[in-house]
């Protein structure tokens, strides 16, 4: 697996970390936080160990302080305390919006995002969309795994569709026709399934926009899927410079 050049196969989390790749997980209490943590702790999971907020192994509470507040104001996350909070005790939603702050604020080369607005309100649904084209404007890879048709169709560049471990498509999103994505999800069409889908691998070095795909180990328009071999999930890339769709 090569993601931005590198060969990132058989990797732990750490070296992803360090490429600058950014996980919006699907499982957000299980992967997206530690819950005994307090807020403050888990806006910072990936960075304590770097510049600002840590020298030489000593925490800058101070500066982790204000960088967390920056988030829980910037996403509108109720939190009652910084670092008195444990994490656990938190909405899905206000954990989805820290870990959106905590994935996006460097913005990073490479984002994964599996079912990013799931759970949030009408307002950060257009909040996250809107930072995920500002994202792309500016160079970022957004890989986004989403099961909302309509969301797709309004968003996306390219669309496809994987199931039972293979992708179907992808074609363009102006032009895509519902019923042969409907179709796709049931496993027809077999004709059309991407001759490298069984590969699951392909380069992202010179991607420019965004995909979507089911793993984290899986880049550049291909996919898996993580809840059943018999379910199938549609798939989206690049959202394109278009207004977000009205809020569900």
């Amino acid at each position: 697996m090569r993601i931005l050049g590198k060969d990132m196969t058989g990797q732990p989390p750490r070296a992803f970390i360090e490429l600058g790749v950014a996980h919006i997980p699907e499982q957000r209490r299980e992967i997206g936080i530690v819950e005994p943590m307090f807020v403050a702790e888990n806006v910072v999971l990936k960075d304590y160990r770097t510049a600002p907020f840590s020298r030489r192994g000593v925490l800058n509470q101070r500066e982790i302080t204000r960088h967390t507040q920056d988030i829980v104001s910037r996403f509108n996350a109720l939190v009652p305390d910084l670092w008195t909070t444990e994490s656990r005790i938190l909405s899905g939603g206000n954990i989805q919006r820290l870990i959106l702050g905590r994935e996006t604020w460097r913005s990073p080369p490479v984002i994964v995002a599996s079912h990013p607005t799931e759970g949030l309100d009408a307002r950060a649904i257009r909040h996250t969309w809107e930072l995920f084209l500002a994202l792309r404007a500016a160079g970022s890879a957004i890989l986004v795994v989403s099961e909302d048709l309509d969301e797709i169709m309004s968003l996306a560049d390219r669309i496809g569709v994987l199931f039972q471990g293979q992708l179907m498509g992808p074609v363009d999103g102006q032009s895509a026709d519902r019923e042969q994505l409907g179709r796709w999800m049931a496993g027809s069409d077999e004709a059309h399934v991407a001759a490298r889908a069984p590969t699951l691998s392909m380069s992202l070095t010179k991607i420019r926009v965004p995909q979507c795909f089911r793993k984290l180990h899986t880049p550049d328009r291909t996919g898996d899927h993580q809840q059943g071999d018999n379910i199938s999930c549609p798939l989206y890339t690049s959202p394109s410079p278009r207004d977000p769709p009205p809020p569900r």
